[in-house]
């Protein structure tokens, strides 16, 4: 004969069953929710007709000289920018809030150093023109499918890019897991003041 203690463990048992079952389908419905709607293709917010209009409008708006701040990871850094890019200023670098020691700087703050607008869009156009040509990694050295997402934003009046970023998603082969992955560090304008035009 079964208890009645017997009987409130088995009820207790099936009910925490339960609330456990519907758990595991609401975070499968989050799951869902949070997963981009394209996993097996790749994004972009631009075209290259969109990078050749705003390349234009920034040929066509004459800026020689200017001071441009960048954010990029943790490096805020400013540089004063003559003759079209022949002259490339430091004014101001910092990491993490604090001046940035040169001995210690990595590949990426060292690359920041000359991220002149001119070097942005060399940036967008090498990453305008991989995505176009779909000539990006197709999977990983673990069989895995990789699909890329690229955002960028431009100047609404001069053109210059002011923001570049690409994430790589990692797909595995159940397509049911992503990983998303930085693959171009986000950089973007913080600041931007012409000196002079041509």
């Amino acid at each position: 004969m079964i208890s009645e203690g017997q009987r409130r463990y088995a009820l207790f048992g099936s009910a925490g069953t339960i609330v456990l079952l519907l758990a595991c389908l609401a975070s499968i419905a989050l799951y869902k929710q949070a997963v981009p709607p394209f996993v097996e293709a790749n994004t972009e917010n631009i075209s290259s007709a969109d990078y050749e209009a705003a390349f234009l409008k920034w040929q066509e708006s004459g800026i020689d000289s200017y001071e441009i701040t960048i954010h990029s990871r943790n490096d805020d850094i400013t540089l004063r920018v003559a003759g079209g890019g022949a002259s490339v200023v430091v004014v101001r670098h910092l990491l993490d809030g604090q001046p940035i020691v040169e001995s210690d700087m990595d590949a990426h703050s060292t690359r920041l150093r000359n991220m002149t607008v001119d070097r942005l869009f060399e940036i967008v156009r090498g990453t305008v023109e991989a995505h176009e040509s779909n000539n990006l990694p197709q999977s990983d050295n673990e069989g895995r499918s990789l699909f890329y997402d690229l955002a960028v934003r431009f100047d609404p009046t001069a053109g210059y890019p002011v923001y570049i970023a690409q994430h790589q998603r990692v797909t595995r082969p159940s397509h049911e897991i992503t990983w998303r992955e930085v693959s171009l560090i986000p950089i973007e304008v913080k600041n931007f003041i012409v000196s002079e035009g041509r």
